[in-house]
């Protein structure tokens, strides 16, 4: 799919909001593909339009339950709005798709993190 390729070379070179256009004609054309929800999910956070990330992880998980990347960049848009129970539990459901490798062990540190601001609060 010509837009979702593009919509997706655009982000590689931060050009989110452009991306935006084209993966919402990818959105438009395939409505399950799950890929194309989560890469307007981070195309959306880069663009500070929190609404509309929030929207397409949703739609993500919808798509594919077990999709990790959206579980993981959807916990990091938690944690940078303060909220850490919401990120901890997205980190948790990561985990439980993907337990193994480097972004496993990133999502461990994160939960650490969030714990520790928890018992802080």
């Amino acid at each position: 799919m010509a837009a979702f390729s593009f919509g997706n070379v655009l982000a590689e070179h931060g050009r989110y909001k452009d991306a935006n256009v084209y993966l919402c004609h990818a959105v438009a054309r395939d409505p399950a593909m799950a890929e194309a929800h989560y890469n307007l999910d981070v195309a959306s956070e880069a663009c500070c339009d929190v609404d509309s990330a929030r929207q397409h992880f949703a739609s993500a998980l919808k798509s594919s339950a077990e999709f990790p990347g959206a579980f993981y960049s959807h916990a990091l848009s938690e944690f940078s709005q303060d909220n850490v129970d919401k990120a901890a539990h997205l980190f948790r459901k990561f985990l439980q798709i993907k337990p193994t490798g480097e972004w496993a062990d990133r999502a461990r540190k994160a939960l650490s993190v969030c714990g520790s601001i928890a018992k802080s609060a």
